[in-house]
């Protein structure tokens, strides 16, 4: 058995970890490749009993583990356990698993669904949660020592649900009282007939009468309040926008962000900003009465309000300063502003090192308080940061080297406050190593001393991971290349790690391919990374067919230890690596205004650099991606005739026609990505309209000469007008091209029939341009090549 650095995870895969510091770029690969071949070698023999490889029948009946908490005494932990087929959720499930007696039960009676995560009373003997039956949405609860769910409290013409991500009921403090989320339902329904006035909306640049002056349509809704004992029901006589919102602490006020104005520019630039301007309100629920506590705010997304654990301060990222992040890329990032709650103060903006204060990515920040609300604690993709309340000022925290912190691991007796079981002067970071992508486990000093490593493994978390007030557990969310999303307990400084769910048993059987990462140099002269998955049994000396999976601006080594190197189950790379490819996931970084020839730049390398390893055969490669993989695709195929195969789902080759795309609700939501954060072409086409000539595939589709195989939902509008167009231009230039238009679907293929279809149509195209010389058996097939 190989052990490297004395650790060896739960599912029996050694994880390794060799330093390479201070030999060539090459050497370290091959080092690499040796450690992982015979790392390979030794997962095989130890499960020469498995069924080889997974196909689109299993993935389609694959149930998925989705939110989950951990009660505040750490005795059981609830989780969302959901049907699902390819990417489509059918219908989820409450469980809770109790470590007591080590069962899990399913609480959720027949014809229930449950619809949000749970949410745990203070004294934990509680869960409370949406969820619909019979079509009616309503809040659940579950009593310990009971058999199933019951309804806490019907509140006519107020339908309760999560009705966006991340939305959950609230406690209050005292846990006699439930806060939840509801939509008003009208008792009489109004008939409209449409032919006696006109449909029309307008959209204009000028000025409109007041009369005309055109709103954005916003959903308005509700909060009650239950006191479940007695399924008592108060609506709140405030009517709040579904913009975003969240429940404070004590459960008796809510804070939300009210859209004032949409489609701006950014003030630095003159550029249109991807995000909308609005401002924050906080109500008070025993009273009614609300107040604006910030103005002007931005913020990208529906994330990003977090409060302090005393209900005083809220705080969130404002701004849309387009800056590199790794993984993704090019992404918006703001300031840390905190709003005071009660509306004493104004809103004030923590600053730090360097002068001027960091920025801080929208989507990849993780923000945690300390118990007493004194200290903020932010950790972004490149740092960690403390922010102290009273001077308002950040100091960086040290951490390790050569890592991209993840999350901060919070605890459980409080919303958003960080797990420091041993006081003040630590902090728990779950970072991704940038070099090997382990996902690593620290405890940080707030107070200078070095960071200590507790835990390595070759792994991905997913979630939020919770821990106990007394350090004696934590519970996360883990997945691998070869294993859904299962959630695990370790216990104090991950003596002992166990898992307690098992979503996935069908596929635990199965022997699936294992995953590396390789290094390689653009065309640039960029040292760059790229995860590798090889099929099950994969032996070095034997050269494959490889499909290569790039995507703009994305970092995708940062995919090696996803499930199926994508997290999903739709495109899931175990698909391919089942019937003998070995596929690659490339780190693809682009340039303002060279996106297309950057995605040659980094990818045509990286196939070199796999062939040179004599682990792809060169003769036998084909490119697959999605949306902007299927850009990625097409602008491949329109450079180079490497490929023998080409594979574009959902995809676009015409910038300028994606740029000034007007969706039906009135939003041009491609326009800012394409100038600024993802295309980075920095005007708009009528500027300079050459440069987005130089970046569509769609003016190159001439020099294609490699089979190309096009998929998109008819319900996918822009994409599936794009992908229509590329198959039109290609049959006329009378290239070989197939369009495959899945009816009932939009940007992925979720309806389990169309799923089967659309692998089985794949997986054919494939054999017969780059098929292996003997595809794997799954299942007891034969072969058929």
């Amino acid at each position: 058995m190989v052990k490297c650095n004395g650790h060896v995870d739960s599912g029996g895969l050694v994880s390794a970890s060799i330093s390479l510091r201070g030999i060539s770029a090459v050497t370290r690969i091959w080092v690499s490749i040796t450690v992982a071949a015979i790392m390979l070698s030794t997962g095989a023999s130890a499960t020469a009993s498995r069924v080889v490889g997974l196909t689109p029948e299993v993935l389609a009946r694959q149930a998925v583990l989705r939110g989950f908490a951990l009660s505040p005494d750490g005795a059981q932990a609830a989780y969302l356990l959901c049907d699902s087929n390819s990417i489509r959720r059918r219908g989820c499930s409450m469980r809770v698993w109790d470590e007591a007696t080590g069962r899990t039960d399913r609480i959720t009676p027949d014809g229930l669904n449950a619809d949000s995560d749970a949410a745990w009373s203070p004294d934990g003997r509680t869960l409370a949660f949406y969820g619909s039956s019979g079509g009616k949405r309503g809040v659940w609860i579950w009593e310990r020592g009971s058999a199933a769910a019951r309804e806490a409290g019907h509140s006519p013409g107020c339908e309760a649900g999560a009705f966006g991500k991340w939305e959950t009921v609230a406690w209050t403090a005292d846990g006699k009282h439930i806060a939840f989320k509801c939509k008003h339902v009208s008792a009489v329904a109004e008939a409209v007939d449409s032919r006696s006035q006109a449909d029309v909306t307008v959209l204009s640049t000028v000025g409109l009468d007041s009369a005309d002056e055109l709103d954005q349509p916003v959903e308005q809704f509700r909060i009650g309040i239950i006191e479940w004992s007695s399924g008592q029901v108060r609506i709140i006589p405030v009517a709040i926008s579904d913009y975003y919102m969240q429940f404070a602490p004590d459960g008796l006020h809510v804070a939300f962000l009210t859209l004032e104005s949409s489609r701006t520019r950014n003030r630095d630039t003159g550029m249109p900003s991807s995000s909308d301007r609005s401002n924050l309100v906080v109500i008070d629920l025993n009273s009614g009465r609300s107040r604006v506590v910030a103005r002007d705010i931005v913020i990208l997304g529906r994330r990003g309000l977090t409060w302090s654990p005393d209900g005083r301060w809220i705080a969130y990222i404002s701004g849309d300063r387009p800056v590199l992040r790794l993984p993704m890329g090019y992404a918006g990032e703001g300031d840390i502003h905190l709003a005071d709650a009660t509306g004493a103060s104004q809103p004030v903006v923590l600053t730090g090192e360097p002068v001027g204060g960091p920025g801080f990515p929208h989507r990849k920040s993780s923000l945690a308080w300390s118990a007493d609300s004194q200290s903020l604690y932010v950790a972004t993709d490149q740092m960690v940061w403390h922010g102290d309340v009273a001077s308002g000022r950040m100091t960086r925290l040290m951490a390790p080297a050569m890592i991209t912190p993840e999350q901060i691991v919070v605890a459980t007796t409080g919303q958003n406050m960080a797990w420091q079981p041993r006081g003040r002067e630590e902090l728990y970071l779950v970072a991704t190593n940038l070099v090997s992508k382990d996902c690593e486990v620290y405890r940080l000093s707030t107070v200078g001393s070095p960071p200590e490593l507790l835990y390595k493994g070759r792994e991905y978390w997913t979630g939020a991971a919770v821990g106990v007030a007394n350090g004696s557990k934590l519970l996360f969310r883990r997945e691998s290349v070869y294993q859904v999303p299962d959630l695990w307990l370790a216990e104090r400084d991950f003596g002992r790690i166990r898992r307690i769910t098992q979503v996935s048993p069908d596929i635990d059987a199965r022997e699936l391919g294992r995953n590396h990462v390789i290094e390689f140099m653009s065309a640039h002269g960029e040292l760059l990374r790229a995860a590798l998955l090889f099929p099950p049994g994969y032996r070095e000396g034997r050269s494959y067919p490889m499909v290569v999976w790039p995507y703009p601006g994305a970092r995708g080594s940062y995919t090696a230890n996803r499930f199926g190197m994508t997290g999903g189950l739709g495109y899931n790379y175990q698909l391919l690596a089942s019937q003998g490819y070995v596929v690659m996931a490339p780190d693809v970084p682009i340039n303002p205004g060279t996106m297309m020839r950057d995605i040659a730049s980094a990818v045509l390398p990286a196939v070199n650099q796999v062939v040179a390893l004599g682990i792809a055969d060169p003769d036998r490669l084909a490119v697959m991606g999605s949306s902007g993989g299927g850009y990625s695709t097409i602008s491949l195929l329109a450079q180079t005739g490497r490929f023998k195969a080409g594979i574009m789902n959902a995809g676009f080759a015409d910038v300028s026609n994606l740029h000034g795309y007007l969706y039906p609700a009135g939003d041009a939501r491609f326009m800012p990505l394409s100038e600024t954060y993802k295309h980075r072409m920095g005007v708009p086409p009528s500027i300079n309209p050459l440069l987005y000539v130089n970046n569509s595939p769609m003016y190159f589709l001439d020099k294609v000469t490699t089979p190309l195989l096009i998929q998109a939902g008819k319900n996918d509008q822009v994409f599936f007008m794009q992908s229509g167009q590329v198959y039109t231009e290609l049959a006329r230039l009378g290239k070989e091209v197939t369009f495959l238009q899945y009816g009932g679907e939009g940007h992925f293929v979720g309806g389990e029939a169309n799923f089967l279809d659309y692998w089985a149509r794949v997986t054919r195209f494939l054999s017969e341009k780059i098929g292996a010389d003997r595809p794997i058996p799954v299942d007891g097939d034969a072969p058929t090549r």
